[in-house]
């Protein structure tokens, strides 16, 4: 699909007024961040913090925390709030052994392989039936690769 040039340059004002728009509500720098999109210029970080577009520059979660113990901040709604992170505590977060299964699972590679397993395994029942485990180890896969197929986007262009 082929955009022409004044439906693009449509969508690309847009899309700074609306930059423009955001970074003035949130008190940042509107020129660096329409240049950022136009011009397809890069900061570094002292060039962000100079010119606005940044608060602080830290090195490490902890060295924020201890940055950031006074800082109030205005909310979207222009409401204003304070920051207040003097003792915070960071606690990492562990997935549960379900969770990394699961997680696991609706990967598309293993996906496919579920799948593929699944097959064989309902194929090999079929043409030798008696033998148990490869029907009940298929259907498992199968079940496995449907719950998988469920999160997994889909596009039916890819299908044709």
């Amino acid at each position: 699909m082929q955009i022409d040039d004044a439906f693009r340059k449509k969508i690309n004002n847009d899309a700074t007024a609306f930059l423009r728009s955001f970074t003035e509500r949130r008190g940042r720098n509107p020129s660096l961040a329409e240049k950022a999109i136009t011009e397809g210029s890069a900061y570094t970080e002292k060039e962000a913090l100079d010119g606005k577009m940044i608060d602080l520059i830290v090195n490490s979660p902890d060295n924020w925390y201890g940055n950031s113990t006074a800082g109030r901040f205005k909310r979207f709604d222009g409401a204003e709030a304070k920051l207040s992170l003097k003792n915070a505590a960071r606690t990492p977060f562990e997935l549960s052994a379900r969770q990394k299964f699961l997680a696991r699972i609706v990967e598309p590679d293993v996906f496919f392989v579920l799948l593929i397993l699944g097959v064989l395994g309902l194929y090999t029942e079929f043409h030798a039936s008696g033998v148990i485990a490869p029907g009940v180890i298929g259907g498992i896969c199968l079940i496995l690769a449907l719950y998988a197929m469920n999160f997994l986007p889909i596009n039916l262009a890819g299908v044709s």
